[in-house]
């Protein structure tokens, strides 16, 4: 199984941030699923300790240019397969669908 989150940003230390590295971590503690967190920023880092299973790629996008955003997530979620795709946060909702 291969799930993708999809979020802004994963550097902030903020309770989005917090509670979504805390669920894909547990995720893989229970599973051991392919999990990859997927960022709109090109800084890949992260505030919160993330399982070190779980990778972090960016697709370099931005909020000002969502055409383009949308495009990138696409190509991505193509190569990848993902079984889900999870969205974290209204934003990245209106990038994906």
């Amino acid at each position: 199984m291969k799930i993708l989150f999809f979020i802004e940003l994963l550097y902030n230390a903020a309770g989005t941030e917090r509670i979504s590295t805390d669920v894909a971590n547990k995720l893989y503690e229970e599973t051991h699923w392919d999990i990859k967190f997927i960022v709109l920023s090109n800084n890949t880092q992260t505030a919160f300790t993330l399982n070190p299973n779980i990778k972090v790629e960016s697709i370099n996008g931005n909020l000002s240019s969502p055409i383009r955003s949308i495009q990138k997530l696409r190509k991505l979620i193509k190569k990848e397969t993902p079984n889900y795709v999870i969205n974290v946060a209204t934003t990245m909702s209106r990038i994906s669908i």
